[in-house]
Parts: C-alpha cells; sequence; structure tokens
C-alpha cells in the first residue's frame, strides 16, 4: 500500500497517471505505430479518442475511489458482492500486469541489442534480475518516480520528434496497413489501446484518487497526464512517419535518433530504459501489493513468489519485443472491455448516491 498521507495535487496526479502507462512500447513507437500509425490519417484519429477516453476513465475512477474510499481494483470495478466474479477481475489485472512486465524485459533485450549488438536475453535477464530485487522494496516511492521520470521524458522525446521533423523532412502518413488480425481497423484499435492501458493503471488511480485535493482534481489531472501522453505519441509518430524507415525496426525512435546523429541514439536509449524499467517495477509491486491485499501471509513469502515470477517471466520475454505486444496487448484490451463497463457503471451508481 502507498504510505503518502499528504494530499496530491493535479500536476503529481497527472505525471503519475502518464508515467504509469509510459514503457517500452510508447516512448520507442512500436506500440503507437501498431495500434495508430499502422492505420494512416484515420489511425490519428483513434488517437485523439483513446487519449480523451482514457482521460474519462481515469477521471472517473480516481473520483469513484475518493467518493467511497474504496481502494481495492476489484471493488473499485465490481460494485456487487460477488466474489467470483471480483476473483476474475484480479486475476485479468495480474495477467496483464504480468505480460507488461514480460514485454518490457523483452523490450531491453532489444534495445540492447539494437544499440550494442548484443543477444537478446542478455538484455532481458539484467532488466529481470534488476527490476525483480527493487521490486522487494514495495511500493512506495512510486509517485515520486513516475514525478522525476515524466517531464523529462516528455520533453525530450517533443524535441526529438521536432528535430527529425525539421532535419529528416515532413513527415509523410502512411497509407492503411492493417497487418494485425487481431486489431481490424483504427477503431477497435484504439478501444483495445484504451481498455487495456486503463485496466492496467487502475490498481494505481484508485490509492492516488483518495488522496486528491477536491472532487475537481481527478479529472482535471486526468486531462493533464491524457495531455502529455498525447504530445508524446504526436512526437514519437510525426518522428516515424518523417523516417519511415524506422517503421520496420524493434525500436523505431532509437532509429530516428541514430539517424540525427549517432550519438543521439544513447540519450534516447537512457529514456527508452527509464521508461522500461518504470514499467516493469510497476507492474511487479503492483502484482505483489494485490496479493498483499489478498492474504495476509503473502508478505512472508514476497521474495520468494519474486524469484519465482522472474524464473517464469524471462523465458518469456525472449518470445520477441513487437510480436508479444501484437498479441498479448489486444487479446487483454478486449477481455477487459466487460470490466471497464462494470466500472462506469459502478461511479454513476456512486455518482447518483453522493449527497449533492
Amino acid at each position: 500500500m502507498m504510505t503518502t498521507t499528504n494530499h496530491l495535487s493535479v500536476p503529481r496526479i497527472a505525471l503519475t497517471f502518464a508515467g504509469s502507462i509510459l514503457g517500452a512500447g510508447y516512448l520507442s513507437g512500436q506500440e503507437l505505430m501498431q495500434f495508430f500509425g499502422a492505420f494512416g490519417a484515420k489511425g490519428l484519429l483513434g488517437l485523439f479518442l483513446s487519449m480523451g477516453l482514457l482521460a474519462v476513465l481515469a477521471g472517473m475512477a480516481m473520483l469513484l475511489a475518493k467518493r467511497t474510499g474504496l481502494i481495492e481494483l476489484d471493488r473499485i470495478i465490481i460494485p456487487w458482492e460477488m466474489p467470483l466474479l471480483r476473483r476474475s477481475v484480479a486475476i485479468l489485472e495480474a495477467v496483464f500486469l504480468l505480460a507488461t512486465v514480460v514485454i518490457m524485459y523483452a523490450g531491453v533485450g532489444a534495445l540492447l541489442q539494437q544499440l550494442l549488438n548484443l543477444p537478446p536475453w542478455i538484455g532481458s535477464l539484467l532488466m529481470c534480475v534488476l527490476a525483480t530485487v527493487i521490486a522487494m522494496y514495495g511500493l512506495d516511492g512510486t509517485i515520486r518516480f513516475f514525478s522525476l521520470l515524466v517531464p523529462p521524458t516528455v520533453v525530450i522525446t517533443v524535441v526529438f520528434g521536432l528535430l527529425a521533423m525539421l532535419i529528416l523532412g515532413a513527415p509523410v502518413i502512411p497509407e492503411p496497413d492493417a497487418g494485425n488480425p487481431l486489431l481490424g481497423s483504427f477503431l477497435p484499435s484504439a478501444i483495445s489501446f484504451t481498455s487495456y492501458n486503463f485496466f492496467g493503471i487502475i490498481g494505481l488511480l484508485a490509492p492516488i484518487g483518495t488522496l486528491s485535493r477536491s472532487e475537481k482534481t481527478p479529472f482535471r489531472a486526468a486531462a493533464l497526464g491524457a495531455g502529455l501522453l498525447l504530445a508524446i505519441a504526436l512526437s514519437v509518430l510525426g518522428a516515424m512517419f518523417a523516417c519511415p524507415e524506422s517503421c520496420e525496426a524493434s525500436l523505431p525512435m532509437l532509429v530516428v535518433a541514430a539517424k540525427l546523429h549517432p550519438l543521439l541514439q544513447y540519450p534516447y536509449a537512457l529514456v527508452l530504459f527509464g521508461g522500461m524499467f518504470g514499467a516493469a517495477l510497476y507492474g511487479l509491486v503492483t502484482v505483489t501489493t494485490l496479493l498483499e491485499a489478498k492474504s495476509p501471509a503473502f508478505p512472508r513469502y514476497k521474495g520468494r513468489f519474486l524469484v519465482l515470477l522472474a524464473l517464469v517471466s524471462y523465458p518469456a520475454s525472449l518470445f520477441g519485443f513487437g510480436d508479444l505486444i501484437s498479441v498479448l496487448y489486444p487479446l487483454i484490451g478486449y477481455c477487459s472491455i466487460a470490466f471497464i463497463l462494470c466500472m462506469v457503471f459502478h461511479y454513476f451508481k456512486a455518482s447518483k448516491a453522493a449527497p449533492n
């Protein structure tokens, strides 16, 4: 659980919200290309739609937590006393978070391969060991970590995007190429992107929602956070469209940085690593926090659980960065839609019951 006792301001919540979504796929351009860039101009429309939906849903989740005092993921989503359904929510959330961890491990493997020509298993192993060790210390410091990570990430990514469009030429939006049958067209792709990202961060939004200063704070923070995410997404996609050959790489933005100047790929690699580490750590810590809430005895076995988790997630990360994103994210996105609708129902139910 979070130990912060002070109320959180709009900027701090916005940075935490944005930071919890940023990761290897987002900052590298791989995820943004698959879910939006591949659909051409309509994909950009899907991007704006997705960010708007994320802002609304995040605001709802935080305000719902503030009004009800609930911070447990399954109780925020399911308003009825249905243990089996709540257990299903918790299991799907854990699966999503662990899938994110696996993808981040694969992302570091792809990063070191593209940057230093190392075999992918080396980078994945290093990330697995580092994240597992740090996760032993729990959720304390997550908000501070994202507050430090997000501002320079936004600035650096936007600057790289602008440089790419100025130096490499005006971005040319590609023709639609829906290569992933799990996504189909721009609309289901945008909905899937929204649902899996939102579902993955409810476990963080609920506790920080209870710490918001007022009932106006959640939606203001969500709007600001979505704006930061949109600025990064447009910068990344613009850079990739200005450098079409980057779209075929595992980490497209690393190719863009190298195209601008070979030395520039190294600072951008640090940005990517920060995003990957933050997402992996968030996934591990949130899963262990969820288990701690369900079982008072779990803290005694936390270390052994994390080690066992590492032994399972590391081999899974060797399947490949882009392939994992193209399969796991859409499937989890579609599976979580029904649960998100339950949370929306819970929000309106609580709003109706709240005193005016």
